[in-house]
C-alpha cells in the first residue's frame, strides 16, 4: 500500500481500512504523492488511497476501486 508519507491522511485511510475489512497490507512509504502514484501505475506497488487521480482513471493508467465523491 503506497502513500505520501507516514502518518499522512493518506497513510491514515490505509490503515482504518485495513483495520475494517482485515486486509494485510504492507505500507510502503514515499515522500510525495506523485512518486507513490507513479509506482502503482508501473505495477511495482499494487494499491494506493489517493486524493485525486481522475486523469489517470480516464485514461485507464490505474483502476479505482471506490470513490467516495460524486
Amino acid at each position: 500500500m503506497a502513500s505520501n508519507g507516514n502518518g499522512g491522511l493518506l497513510h491514515l485511510a490505509g490503515e482504518l481500512f485495513k483495520m475494517m475489512t482485515g486486509v494485510d497490507l504492507v505500507h510502503v512509504p514515499y515522500r510525495g504523492a506523485q512518486p507513490a502514484l507513479t509506482d502503482v501505475i508501473s505495477g511495482q506497488v499494487q494499491v494506493m488511497f489517493v486524493a485525486s487521480t481522475v486523469e489517470h482513471i480516464k485514461t485507464g493508467k490505474v483502476r479505482a476501486l471506490a470513490v467516495t465523491a460524486s
